[in-house]
């Protein structure tokens, strides 16, 4: 067993949901690490944490999502974060996110998938992301990717209600870039609920800018063409390298 130290956090606490008599379990303390993933030498995990309007630790109003990149693993060095954060919602709005799995693709791009509910807000499945370049520690505001319109009251007679252990957010293995996440969601009144599955595009290939060189004649056989493309916002070339069915590919005409 190898302690590693991480910021402070608070126990998650039970959710108050839309049309839900009592409230939602957030499967509390002690926090359970959801779904690690190792890439390029890195460790990612994440785990349900207490948080107020402005992501602090003390009187917890809501629920968030704590993630982390932890390095040093195959090296022989004590393992350490090298960035975390904390996903969750700022402001007056009760609103928790819940339930959070992330995943790193082959170009550093992350993205976690989790639940989103509140009290004026039904469970719904959400996700969000972040670029290999982006700050340290930081994640895209968060988007809601189903729309859920009940009310979820088991009949377990239970305060509070189980909810929970469906959540997945996985590399499509033909490409290392593409991403799917799969998330619980309230689907119908009462008992109902399902689990809702989304693609998660990778950014674009870079825009062609330029070819070096920039024409060739015609019958001189192989010869190399270097493009530069420009790489805004996350957009670049990437090959998965082999072991992958899909790859870069251009057209010449």
């Amino acid at each position: 067993d190898i302690p590693i130290t991480v910021n402070s956090f608070a126990a998650p606490i039970d959710v108050t949901v839309l049309g839900t008599s009592g409230t939602v379990g957030a499967l509390g303390a002690p926090p359970r690490l959801m779904a690690a993933h190792y890439r390029n030498g890195s460790l990612w995990t994440s785990h349900n944490v207490g948080v107020n309007s402005t992501g602090g630790i003390s009187k917890p109003t809501r629920d968030g999502v704590r993630w982390y990149e932890i390095t040093g693993i195959p090296t022989g060095q004590t393992p350490s974060v090298a960035q975390s954060g904390t996903v969750y919602q700022s402001g007056p709005e009760d609103l928790s996110y819940w339930m959070g799995t992330i995943m790193v693709s082959g170009q550093g791009h992350a993205a976690m998938g989790f639940t989103r509910a509140g009290p004026t807000n039904h469970l719904d499945a959400a996700t969000c992301g972040r670029l290999a370049g982006d700050a340290a520690g930081t994640m895209g505001t968060p988007v809601t990717y189903t729309a859920s319109t009940s009310a979820y009251n088991p009949s377990d007679g239970s305060n509070p209600h189980r909810w929970g252990d469906f959540s997945y957010t996985s590399l499509d293995p033909s490409d290392d870039m593409t991403m799917w996440t799969i998330q619980e969601w309230c689907q119908s009144p009462g008992n109902g609920f399902a689990v809702q599955v989304a693609q998660l595009l990778a950014p674009p290939p870079a825009l062609p800018v330029n070819c070096t060189p920039a024409g060739v004649t015609q019958g001189v056989g192989a010869i190399s063409v270097v493009v530069q493309g420009s790489p805004a916002v996350g957009a670049g070339f990437f090959d998965p390298g082999t072991g992958f069915s899909k790859h870069i590919a251009a057209a010449v005409n």
